[in-house]
């Protein structure tokens, strides 16, 4: 369901380092049960598939980069510098934003957030009901494979993957902890905003990142 798009995704794991510094802001207050309020139009596998065979058939502009941040911007006024010196600025590439609504400064209030004023696309969606990403996922199961994704199938899958982790976490009916079930849609929300805007006709590389890596050293050029 939420296989990425056949797309150079380069995830960079070699120039920074992990700190802990706050925790998400989720924020429920609006929240939706459907996706049809943020997406105009969910691309399932098949036309994702046909997409990604006209990308490997097409020149696209070389080393050309977009980087996205996923989920909010937490911690903002700690990375944003080295964020902006050694990524951003060390490859030329443009900034987009798939983030919580929620995630937004807080009205009245001097707070820049710098992620954000940066960003050339800042696309957004409302935590869904309850903070239960049930309703997302069966969005995208009834749309795209004709079939619910209810509290049966998540408890049942949840079950079964009950290991160390929580890559179910966020959808409550799994059991799991954790919100690797958050992390995930957000992969496949960016790559939906992606497709919807032609993204891939600008860009040859996405970087999928987060806020809340401090970078220490110069990402390393795409090929």
């Amino acid at each position: 369901m939420l296989r990425r798009l056949a797309y150079t995704l380069l995830i960079s794991l070699n120039s920074h380092t992990w700190i802990t510094l706050s925790t998400h802001h989720f924020g429920y207050s609006n929240a939706s049960t459907s996706l049809s309020t943020f997406i105009e139009k969910i691309f399932c596998r098949n036309e994702r598939d046909t997409i990604a065979s006209t990308i490997r058939n097409t020149a696209l502009p070389r080393n050309k980069t977009l980087v996205v941040v996923l989920i909010n911007s937490r911690s903002h006024h700690l990375t944003w510098n080295n964020f902006d010196k050694y990524l951003l600025n060390a490859i030329s590439a443009d900034l987009a934003m798939a983030v919580l609504e929620s995630s937004r400064p807080l009205p009245n209030t001097s707070e820049i957030d710098s992620f954000r004023s940066n960003a050339k696309f800042v696309w957004e969606i409302q935590s869904p009901k309850d903070g239960d990403y049930i309703h997302y996922y069966n969005d995208i199961s009834n749309t795209c494979y004709n079939h619910s994704f209810n509290e049966t199938y998540a408890r049942k899958i949840g079950s079964i993957n009950s290991g160390p982790g929580g890559w179910l976490g966020c959808i409550k009916a799994s059991g799991q902890s954790s919100c690797g079930a958050l992390t995930w849609f957000f992969n496949w929300f960016a790559m939906q905003k992606l497709l919807e805007a032609k993204l891939y006709k600008l860009y040859s590389q996405v970087i999928i990142t987060r806020s809340d890596i401090h970078w220490v050293g110069n990402h390393i050029h795409p090929v």
